[in-house]
């Protein structure tokens, strides 16, 4: 919101003045014949122990190894143009500086090939200072092409161009012009790069798959699985921490949703977030989801401050905690006799940690799970061979594809492989506290075993 600095992978947001980044003047991006492939830039940076060029970024160590003539397009930016605060953008080879250019037309001679872009003008705005557009035009959508291949955009503008590797998407082209399944092409003169997307209506699952990864996501297979395990449904109120990039708690607010015009059937999510950024990023998506009326979002460490006292008979709970095992008294206490509790844990350590704590306060039915999917896709083998007389598939087998028109090629498609465990667990009825423990430990089983037949080779 407004000028910043970002730091390491771009989590850490300091704000600044529009002063301290060149202020209203305008800037000037200068991009050479040449460009600067993003691994080779980082082994060349990761050689050397000196300093950067300044005032140049970190990343300009590497690359002037590659292309050393970078400084010297530098410094005429600023002795030629009258550029300040050059820098490279990235890493490179495009550079960037700020002002009015004075001999424009000198520098572009001096360095034919090289595309200049003189009339950028910085946009800084307040907190809150975002642009108004009635409601009809602000909606949140996606551009979908493939699997792999969805795109976000937030809010739908009057005049604003959303730009991707399939090209430029202007959303005139949409306001009031298409509906959902229906196709977009993008502006872009040059034909070979055209690549058209369909406006598809944002879902839980098409949100994990295209939310911004504040944190590693919960993805769809361990999701369905704690949708059935925690018997998430209208009327029910579920209680999740942490919240991180909120990719599971869409499907836990889509799956409270009463789908009729009755709200009262609607159940509720309440969400809790220890780290104050994603707490204000996921607030803002929920927001922007339509999901206001439904969840409730706290900034809120679990593990040392516990639940609000007033969150009392909860149908099931979630943790997704560096320690779920220090939060199983604190789920026992804010949850409904029956009520159900699952953990997420990434080792096994864990879990086992996870299953003593559970066993101590009396939950039954400890079970764990590890969520393995797998994905495979189907194309026909005459699409298969349109795309091989373009070049697309040089590597595909000779013998995968018949004459026959009609044959399905099936291949699969990339596999995440261990995400996390699932662990869990019921909360005992108050007439179940009294009875005896019916289960057996291994230790109780072979030690039966052993004085039925307690010969050594058995």
């Amino acid at each position: 919101k407004g000028a910043a600095l970002c730091s390491g992978i771009g989590d850490e947001v300091f704000p600044m003045t529009p002063e301290a980044v060149g202020g209203h003047v305008g800037m000037v991006f200068v991009k050479p014949s040449f460009g600067l492939p993003t691994p080779a830039v980082y082994k060349e940076y990761a050689k050397g122990d000196g300093q950067a060029p300044q005032p140049l970024n970190d990343l300009t160590r590497g690359a002037v190894e590659l292309r050393p003539e970078l400084l010297t397009l530098a410094k005429d930016m600023e002795d030629v143009m009258g550029l300040t605060g050059v820098s490279m953008s990235g890493s490179g080879s495009c550079l960037f500086g700020y002002g009015k250019p004075e001999r424009l037309e000198d520098f572009k001679v001096k360095y034919p090939g090289t595309m200049v872009w003189s009339d950028i003008v910085p946009v800084f705005r307040e907190s809150g200072q975002w642009y108004n557009v009635d409601d009809a035009a602000n909606d949140f959508v996606l551009l979908y092409r493939s699997f792999d291949s969805i795109i976000q955009i937030p809010a739908l503008t009057p005049g604003g161009i959303t730009n991707c590797r399939h090209g430029a998407f202007h959303h005139d082209d949409i306001i009031g012009k298409l509906t959902w399944g229906e196709a977009i092409e993008p502006r872009t003169s040059q034909e070979k790069f055209k690549r058209g997307m369909v406006l598809v209506r944002p879902t839980p699952a098409l949100i994990t798959d295209t939310v911004r990864h504040r944190t590693q996501i919960i993805y769809h297979g361990d999701i369905s699985m704690i949708l059935t395990g925690l018997d998430v449904r209208p009327g029910k109120k579920v209680v999740e921490a942490g919240t991180g990039s909120g990719s599971l708690s869409t499907s836990l607010i889509q799956a409270l949703r009463h789908h009729g015009s009755d709200r009262s059937l609607d159940g509720h999510l309440y969400t809790f977030e220890y780290h104050e950024p994603r707490f204000v990023e996921a607030k803002s998506d929920f927001e922007r989801y339509g999901f206001s009326d439904i969840v409730t979002i706290q900034h809120r460490d679990v593990i040392h401050d516990g639940l609000p006292d007033e969150l009392v008979d909860m149908d099931a709970v979630f943790w997704d905690l560096p320690a779920p095992w220090k939060c199983i008294t604190t789920a026992k206490e804010h949850l409904r006799e029956g009520g159900l509790l699952c953990t997420f844990s990434p080792c096994i350590e864990q879990v086992m940690k996870n299953c003593a704590a559970m066993e101590a306060e009396g939950f039954t039915g400890i079970h764990t799970y590890e969520c393995m999917l797998k994905e495979w896709g189907v194309m026909s083998t005459a699409k298969l061979n349109r795309t091989r007389k373009r070049g697309r598939d040089d590597r595909a087998k000779p013998n995968a594809v018949s004459g026959n028109v009609d044959e399905q090629l099936s291949y699969q498609l990339p596999m995440r492989g261990h995400t996390s465990y699932l662990t869990f667990a019921t909360k005992c009825l108050g007439d179940e506290k009294d009875q005896p423990n019916f289960s057996v430990s291994v230790e109780q089983i072979l030690s039966a075993k052993a004085q039925v037949d307690p010969s050594p080779s058995n």
